[in-house]
């Protein structure tokens, strides 16, 4: 308890417990893990996004710990292309409550079709670069990037988010379960997620998520950028999306884009999205290095 409580007191500040009126569901606002609501926050007087995680606090303190520790870490990263975070609240002592500011143009997902110029993708793309390499040089891995998890803020810039929260609720189902074996199976977004993250037998446990893995799905992003489109639309299952990942097969090139011979941003972003796409994940580039490419 001595290491929980110190990591409540590094969090006093950000405790928003009473602070937040006018909470009500939001449409689609549902996922497999966490609900989300749209509130009202005393102290800044803004509109909020509250996420409500699926698990119960007090059941489970390993979880807590888990939990008060992925806060911290959010609470300290300050860049412009990373969501900050605006605080938490515990309800009912028992469901913990993630509070950022509401983004009105919603996700990158829903915002995709508004992105259509060679600027706006190129932009794009190195906005949400630039965010995911802070993650990593504070050495936080993002485990679930996706369109759906990068905010549109006022401005049009993309903002990472939901970064971790996929481990914390594979810990705390685990800790729910009386064991730490699955721990080392990771989750997150079937279509999004790295080939060795699937690969394992009777004898090894598939690898966990790393910033190579990160990487790839950085390179399913810039395919949804130039598709439009969710990864292996073909592919109707999770399991067949499975199958064709651990097989080394990659997503066409989407016919919507056009390579004009000279340089031409469509066939750029491609190229890069196959380095990402690298069955090596030593081999794939860095985030770091991602960036020099797009700022050629």
């Amino acid at each position: 308890m001595d290491r929980l409580d110190g990591l409540l007191a590094k969090l006093r500040d950000i405790n928003l417990s009473g602070e937040i009126a006018d909470v009500r569901p939001v449409f689609k606002g549902f996922g497999a893990s966490c609900d989300v609501f749209v509130g009202f926050c005393r102290p800044i007087r803004k509109k909020v996004a509250v996420k409500r995680l699926r698990v119960f606090m007090s059941r489970e303190e390993e979880f807590a710990k888990r939990f008060f520790k992925e806060l911290y870490i959010w609470s300290k990263l300050d860049h412009p292309n990373v969501l900050p975070l605006l605080g938490y609240f515990i309800e009912d002592g028992e469901l913990p409550n993630l509070v950022s500011e509401w983004m009105e143009r919603g996700t990158l997902h829903d915002y995709m079709k508004n992105v259509v110029s060679n600027d706006q993708k190129l932009a794009m793309v190195i906005g949400i670069a630039s965010g995911l390499c802070h993650l990593h040089m504070h050495e936080v891995i993002h485990a679930d990037l996706k369109s759906h998890n990068v905010l549109i803020s006022s401005s049009g810039e993309p903002l990472l988010t939901d970064f971790g929260v996929s481990h914390m609720i594979a810990c705390s189902l685990s800790a729910a379960g009386g064991t730490t074996s699955n721990l080392s199976s990771p989750k997150g977004t079937v279509r999004w997620m790295a080939k060795e993250l699937f690969q394992s037998d009777e004898y090894t446990d598939p690898q966990p998520h790393s910033k190579t893995s990160d990487v790839w799905a950085f390179g399913m992003v810039i395919y949804e950028l130039l598709s439009q489109e969710t990864p292996y639309p073909h592919l109707k299952t999770d399991m067949q999306v499975m199958f064709a990942i651990s097989r080394g097969i990659l997503p066409t090139r989407p016919t919507n884009t056009v390579k004009n011979g000279g340089y031409d941003v469509d066939d750029e972003l491609w190229k890069l999205s196959h380095l990402c796409w690298n069955s090596e994940p030593s081999a794939r580039p860095t985030v770091e290095n991602i960036i020099i490419l797009l700022n050629q």
